[in-house]
């Protein structure tokens, strides 16, 4: 008995593994919010989610943030990317802002996770992963927030998220 026990869990965990697998591609986990929008979730964000927390330990909300030139910089990576004609088929689906969901770790102001919300998308979208995971390392390499405040004091640790519009001139 206990051996069919132990068989039967082997068998729903290589099930669990199986499924999971199939939904993860480039670093990105696809998520399906309705029939017709997609979350590429960067699948490092629970690494790096933190509260934001100051050196009493309290939890701490943003007040403000403040960055240089983040629209043209955006704006630049994309065309380094993405040709022209890609970029023209991704706007297409723009009646609802494309976004690019950073999660910024407090301290450094360094973005540590990049994730994109596409929709509404019909059967016909296709996206390169392969791309679309260059978009997000230079995001991660090119885009820093300087200029942090916190309500209640300086944080310590911690990390919050910032949402960009992308594919958008």
């Amino acid at each position: 008995m206990k051996i069919c026990n132990l068989l039967f869990i082997m068998l729903i965990e290589s099930f669990a593994f199986l499924v999971c697998a199939q939904n993860t591609e480039n670093g990105f986990k696809l998520v399906k919010l309705s029939s017709d929008r997609f979350y590429y979730e960067d699948i490092n964000t629970e690494k790096y989610e933190a509260p934001l927390k100051d050196r009493q330990g309290r939890e701490l909300s943003v007040h403000a943030v403040q960055y240089k030139n983040q629209r043209e910089e955006l704006i630049s990576i994309e065309k380094s990317i993405f040709t022209p004609e890609e970029r023209k088929q991704i706007q297409k689906y723009n009646s609802k802002p494309i976004i690019a969901n950073v999660l910024i770790e407090a301290v450094s102001g360094n973005v540590v996770c990049v994730s994109f919300s596409f929709g509404p998308v019909d059967d016909s979208f296709k996206f390169d992963t392969e791309k679309l995971a260059k978009y997000r390392e230079e995001i991660k390499r090119n885009i820093k927030f300087d200029k942090i405040s916190f309500r209640r004091g300086d944080v310590v640790s911690g990390s919050f998220y910032q949402m960009l519009r992308v594919f958008m001139d």
